[in-house]
C-alpha cells in the first residue's frame, strides 16, 4: 500500500503544472544568477592578482624596515565556490578598481538564497495541500477507509512531495554546473564536485525542515487557505525576522565599540604616541653623548663622517654604541606601543568574537540562517573560512618578519651607517601563498549545522506523525 501511496503522491506533484513552472523559474534564475557571479569571480580574481603585482612592485623598489608592515597587506583570493554562495566578500575592506555602488544596493543573489529563500517557500506552497486540502474534498477519507495506517500515509506523501522537489532542485544544480563548466576560464576539480555534492545534501536538509512545516500546518488547520497563511507565517518568521533580528538582540545584550573609535585609537598608539616615546629615548641618548654629536652635526655628509670614524678608533666604537643604544631605544618604544597596540586589538576583536557567536547562537533558532552558515563555510566563503584565513595570515607575518630581521641582522655586520628608514631590498622575499582548506576541515567546521538541520527535521516529523493521528477526518 505504500507503493501506491508513494506513486499517487509521486503523480499528483509532477504532473501539478506549478511544479513544471517553478523548475523553469528556478532554473532560469540560478542561470542569471551564474552569470552574474562568474563576470564578478572573474573581476575579482582579476584585481586580486592586479593588487598583488602592484603592491610587489612598489615594495620591491620602496621597501624600508621602518614602514614594511604598513606597505605589506596580506590579501585572500576570492574562493572559486563562491559562485554558489558569495558569503563574506573578499575584499570587504579593499577598494577594488571596478567599484560599482549598485552591487552594494543591490547585491547579486547566489544558488543559496535561490534555496534559502525560493525552494524553501515552494516546499511551504507544494505541502499546505497534503491534509486540509485533501480532507476538504473527501480524497482524505476515502484513502483512510482502506487497511493504511496514518504513519505510513504520513510518510508516503512526506518522500513523494519532497522527491518532486528534489528532482527539480537536481535540475536547477546540474544546468548551473554545465554553465560554470561552459567557460575556459573557470576548472572544477573532483573536490569541488564533493563539495557541491555535500552543499546538495545541506539543501536536502533544509527544504525537508519547510516541506515538515507545511505538512503539519495542513495537519493543524481544517482548510488549505488557512494553512498556506500559517506556513507562509512560519517561514517569514524562520527566513526573515530571526536572521535580520538576532544581531541587533546580540548587540542590546552584549555591545562593541565602533571600529572607527578603535581604528583611531590604534593609529595614534602606533603612530603619533609611538614617535613621541622614540625621540624622548633617544634624546637622552644623544645628551648622553653630546660630544660625538657635535661631530656628527658638523659632518658635511656620511661620506665626511665615515672618514672621521676610520681615522679614530675610539670615535668609531662611541658611534656603533650609540647606534646600538637608538635603535635599542626605537625597539623599546616599538614594544611598549606595540604591546598597548596588541590589548587594545585583543580586547576588541575579542568583544567581537563574542558577539558574533552570541549572534550566531540567537540566529540558529532558524534552520534558514544554520542553513547559510553551513552552506558559506562547506564553499569556502563563510565565517570559519574567513578564520582560517586569519591563521594563514598570522603565520606568514611571522615568517616575513623573521626573514627581515635575518636580512637586517646581516646588513648591519657589513654597513654601520644603516638607517631602519633606508632602502631594503628584499626581493627574494618569500610570498603568500594561501591554499583553501580540505573538504574534510569544511565538513568538520561545519558538522554542528548538519547535525541541527538533521534534529530540525526529526523533531518535526514526530510532531507531524503526532498531529495527523491526532487530527479528526
Amino acid at each position: 500500500m505504500f507503493k501506491e501511496l508513494l506513486i499517487k503522491e509521486l503523480a499528483d506533484k509532477i504532473t501539478d503544472k506549478r511544479f513544471l513552472w517553478c523548475t523553469i523559474l528556478c532554473t532560469l534564475t540560478l542561470l542569471i544568477t551564474e552569470s552574474v557571479l562568474l563576470n564578478d569571480y572573474k573581476t575579482e580574481r582579476n584585481d586580486y592578482n592586479l593588487r598583488l603585482l602592484t603592491q610587489k612592485e612598489f615594495i620591491d623598489k620602496y621597501a624600508h624596515e621602518n614602514r614594511l608592515g604598513d606597505m605589506v597587506d596580506i590579501q585572500r583570493p576570492p574562493a572559486k565556490l563562491s559562485l554558489f554562495a558569495k558569503g563574506i566578500s573578499n575584499d570587504i575592506d579593499v577598494n577594488t578598481f571596478t567599484n560599482n555602488s549598485f552591487n552594494v544596493l543591490f547585491p547579486p543573489i547566489d544558488f543559496a538564497f535561490i534555496i534559502a529563500a525560493i525552494y524553501s517557500l515552494i516546499a511551504i506552497l507544494f505541502s499546505h495541500y497534503s491534509f486540509s486540502g485533501e480532507s476538504e474534498n473527501g480524497t482524505l477519507r476515502l484513502i483512510l477507509s482502506n487497511p493504511v495506517s496514518r504513519t505510513i500515509l504520513t510518510m508516503a506523501k512526506f518522500l513523494g512531495g519532497m522527491l518532486n522537489i528534489l528532482f527539480s532542485l537536481i535540475i536547477s544544480l546540474v544546468v548551473g554546473i554545465i554553465y560554470i563548466l561552459l567557460d575556459n576560464n573557470i576548472t572544477l576539480v573532483s573536490t569541488d564536485l564533493m563539495e557541491l555534492g555535500l552543499v546538495f545534501l545541506l539543501s536536502v536538509f533544509y527544504i525537508s525542515i519547510f516541506y515538515l512545516t507545511g505538512m503539519i500546518c495542513s495537519a493543524i488547520t481544517k482548510s488549505s487557505s488557512s494553512s498556506v497563511l500559517l506556513g507562509l507565517f512560519i517561514w517569514a518568521v524562520f527566513t526573515l525576522v530571526i536572521p535580520n533580528l538576532s544581531p541587533w538582540v546580540a548587540s542590546q545584550l552584549f555591545g562593541v565599540s565602533s571600529i572607527n573609535k578603535v581604528e583611531k585609537e590604534l593609529k595614534i598608539i602606533g603612530g603619533i604616541e609611538r614617535d613621541d616615546l622614540g625621540r624622548k629615548l633617544s634624546k637622552e641618548i644623544y645628551e648622553k653623548h653630546s660630544n660625538l654629536m657635535n661631530i656628527i652635526n658638523a659632518a658635511k655628509d656620511n661620506k665626511f663622517l665615515l672618514a672621521e670614524l676610520e681615522n679614530n678608533a675610539d670615535l668609531k666604537s662611541e658611534y656603533l654604541a650609540l647606534q646600538k643604544e637608538v635603535t635599542n631605544a626605537w625597539d623599546q618604544a616599538n614594544a611598549t606601543q606595540n604591546a598597548k597596540r596588541e590589548k587594545l586589538s585583543s580586547d576588541y576583536f575579542s568583544r567581537v568574537d563574542r558577539q558574533i557567536a552570541l549572534t550566531k547562537a540567537i540566529s540558529c533558532i532558524s534552520p534558514f540562517a544554520i542553513y547559510n552558515y553551513a552552506v558559506t563555510d562547506m564553499v569556502g566563503s563563510g565565517l570559519h573560512a574567513e578564520t582560517y584565513f586569519k591563521v594563514a595570515k598570522k603565520n606568514f607575518e611571522v615568517t616575513l618578519q623573521q626573514f627581515v630581521e635575518a636580512r637586517v641582522s646581516k646588513i648591519k655586520k657589513t654597513d654601520i651607517m644603516y638607517d631602519n628608514n633606508k632602502y631594503l631590498d628584499i626581493k627574494d622575499r618569500p610570498e603568500f601563498s594561501f591554499r583553501e582548506e580540505g573538504i574534510t576541515g569544511r565538513f568538520s567546521a561545519t558538522l554542528s549545522n548538519w547535525i541541527l538541520l538533521l534534529v530540525f527535521n526529526i523533531l518535526l516529523y514526530v510532531a507531524l506523525v503526532w498531529q495527523f493521528n491526532n487530527m479528526k477526518i
